[in-house]
């Protein structure tokens, strides 16, 4: 253990020299450095990045080398994180867009560039500085020594994307902010979705998107009997799409049944969601993007309670909050499937809680014009 801590301090040492030093760097207000934290290209960050306004230099950073030579072969500028001309772009650009934290991107090389965080989805579990149990409260608990030793998961962005009241509510506290840092528009990563959503089939697509655990503990096996599952689903024509949250550590439900079919993690789910027809989820922030696309949500939580518990709380509960089918067993989610295909309702009464911001045609000269006021 104290071995473990001398190798922190040495390297800490001379990342804060870099930081501090990164504040000399001259900045372009031009130039932005995109990256997402899951060293993948997806979601808001990917929509912005691809946004074709002609008004900046757009940089893709990330330590995926095949995404990062796909994107160069694709025409886009894209860097290794820590090679020159990586490091080159990290300090020269004004802005950073991420889906997380600045060290989605480079945060020793960021000091004096504005902070835009377009965070990754909708939250139904509390989130940084709000969570108060489990595992992720630590940082709550010890933040003086999150402030020395990773700084990065504690830097407030200079503007923030906003898709919601519901959501504004919840960012406001989580990355302690004011109205002022807030940009309110129609979730980008959902907009060519929410203009051609949907399959018209005879054969229905199911998307399954469970989150991750903080102990890494759920098993969709130990819960539903796969044999019999794929029987049900083959009998009623659906497939059964299941899309594992990239953070997971959890054994992943590899199987070979012909209606049960894996997607790899770092997977954009997003192509996956534009044809499902049904997701089935628990406490997923892809809820809210398919409630924001008319999709019916059946919601599988044998662990509702547990959760709780062991995890994190809600800031709602999406059993008893949202308007979406609810299964507590394999025989209740058999059922609420099989009604949504047929009947793909859901309480509209309740989704009006929720409802979404309209779409933003120059949402991210807003968000840079935020960042820099």
């Amino acid at each position: 253990m104290q071995s473990m801590k001398l190798i922190s301090l040495i390297f800490l040492f001379p990342a804060w020299i870099v930081f501090l030093f990164s504040w000399l760097s001259s900045r372009s207000r031009d130039i932005i450095v995109f990256g997402v934290h899951t060293n993948s290209f997806s979601g808001n960050v990917k929509k912005l990045f691809l946004e074709d306004d002609g008004r900046y230099s757009k940089i893709f950073i990330s330590n995926n080398g095949e995404l990062v030579r796909k994107l160069k072969r694709d025409g886009y500028q894209a860097h290794f994180k820590l090679s020159t001309r990586g490091v080159y772009y990290c300090l020269k650009a004004g802005s950073y867009v991420y889906s997380s934290y600045p060290s989605d991107i480079n945060f020793w090389l960021s000091g004096g560039a504005k902070y835009i965080n377009v965070w990754h989805g909708t939250p139904i579990k509390k989130i940084e500085r709000d969570v108060s149990k489990g595992y992720y409260s630590r940082r709550n608990k010890y933040s003086w020594l999150y402030w020395i030793a990773a700084p990065y998961l504690l830097a407030k962005p200079n503007s923030l994307l906003v898709s919601s009241g519901y959501e504004e509510d919840c960012f406001k506290s989580a990355f302690d902010v004011d109205d002022e840092a807030l940009v309110r528009a129609f979730p980008p990563r959902l907009e060519a979705l929410y203009i051609d959503s949907g399959t018209t089939a005879e054969e229905y697509k199911v998307l399954y998107v469970p989150t991750w655990r903080d102990d890494h503990s759920f098993i969709f096996a130990n819960y539903v009997d796969l044999e019999s599952f794929n029987s049900f689903l083959k009998k009623h024509r659906i497939t059964f799409y299941i899309k594992h949250h990239p953070s997971d550590k959890s054994v992943e439900t590899n199987v070979s049944f012909s209606q049960i079919i894996t997607i790899g993690k770092n997977e954009d789910v997003y192509d996956f969601l534009k044809e499902a027809d049904v997701v089935v989820s628990d406490y997923s922030s892809l809820i809210f993007d398919s409630l924001y696309l008319s999709k019916p949500v059946v919601l599988f939580c044998p662990d509702h309670e547990s959760y709780q518990e062991v995890s994190r709380e809600f800031y709602i509960d999406p059993c008893s909050d949202l308007p979406v089918k609810v299964s507590y067993s394999q025989a209740e989610l058999e059922v609420r499937v099989l009604s949504s295909v047929i009947e793909g309702e859901f309480n509209l009464d309740k989704l009006v809680t929720f409802r979404h911001y309209p779409l933003q045609e120059t949402l991210l000269k807003q968000l840079v014009e935020r960042a820099h006021q």
